[in-house]
């Protein structure tokens, strides 16, 4: 009789009892009466139940439309990200009275297209056309996330992390009272630079993810460096989304520059930012009034900070 040792690594999330089977063969010198034997590997974590469905949730301005094929822990696992930015938002000033959002979860993309054309007003085809196959996407009072689709470059924490960057935009589109979403690509819009929403809600959910526990801030900025230091356009170019997509590196460039503006603020000065945001004053004015500088002034620290290689904060 011999032992067949099997290592599990051990983690906190309650999946229930896994089966396994081994099967012996190709003997020498013996035969194999019985080959099969199965084995049960006991989940020995406690059942966490995901936060409560619908306008009472933890997160009271959020309210859910959950397909019924998405499993709990994929639900909990974004049900966390919304919570993590939430708390961090909140921790940093967040004033949360207008910020009544619907969040759309599926699993099928057809679910997910009829969900937006619902929402938008669009026909099902329009809303093939216009959601894009990255995973999520927020905008004035909605969240659209296919919850199959983690974003590729992030492992640990990534299902969070995109509820997280999401629930960013929504706080970015309607913490301020220009009650509108703008999304020709080819401008900038109303609410900021390209690079400042989409480089905001990186950091955002890299600082928010990382108060949480969940990830290492540190090991989450070498991510954004790597990619920053593969392009050397300059980030005045990243102002509209046609812009910053297109090519490698310029999403975290945007991300790298917002750590470097918050270096010359404080973390609650973003949120501040897009609070004062109104339809008589612009963004760059904004950004004036919230960071002390003008965008173009900006614009030159940040070159001579990438210069000198994007020293980390102190």
């Amino acid at each position: 009789t011999q032992q067949i040792v099997v290592v599990v690594i051990g983690d906190g999330m309650h999946e229930g009892n896994e089966m396994f089977t081994v099967r012996l063969g190709n003997a020498s010198n013996a035969t194999v009466a019985d080959g099969t034997a199965t084995g049960t590997i006991q989940d020995d974590d406690a059942e966490i139940k995901p936060p409560t469905v619908g306008r009472d949730s933890v997160v009271s301005y959020i309210t859910w439309e959950i397909g019924a094929e998405v499993p709990v822990l994929h639900q909990l696992a974004l049900r966390r990200g919304i919570v993590y930015m939430h708390e961090y938002a909140v921790f940093h000033g967040l004033k949360e009275p207008r910020l009544d959002s619907t969040f759309y979860l599926y699993y099928r993309w057809e679910d997910l297209y009829d969900a937006y054309a619902r929402a938008k007003g669009l026909t099902v085809e329009e809303a093939r056309r216009h959601l894009p196959h990255t995973g999520g996407e927020a905008g004035y009072r909605f969240i659209f996330v296919n919850a199959r689709q983690p974003f590729p470059y992030y492992v640990e924490g990534a299902t969070s992390w995109m509820a997280a960057h999401e629930l960013g935009h929504v706080i970015q589109f309607m913490s301020g009272t220009i009650g509108t979403f703008d999304t020709d690509h080819g401008k900038v819009r109303v609410h900021g630079p390209a690079w400042l929403l989409e480089g905001g809600a990186e950091f955002w959910t890299a600082r928010a993810l990382s108060r949480a526990g969940v990830i290492d801030y540190a090991q989450r900025r070498a991510i954004f460096l790597r990619d920053a230091v593969s392009t050397d356009v300059e980030l005045k170019e990243c102002e509209t989304y046609v812009g910053l997509l297109a090519g490698p590196g310029r999403y975290h460039l945007g991300a790298m520059a917002v750590e470097f503006l918050m270096t010359q603020s404080s973390e609650r000065s973003l949120f501040e930012y897009w609070a004062i945001l109104s339809p008589q004053t612009t963004w760059q004015e904004a950004f004036n009034q919230t960071f002390g500088m003008t965008v173009h002034e900006f614009y030159r620290l940040f070159r001579e900070h990438r210069g000198a290689g994007y020293p980390a904060p102190r």
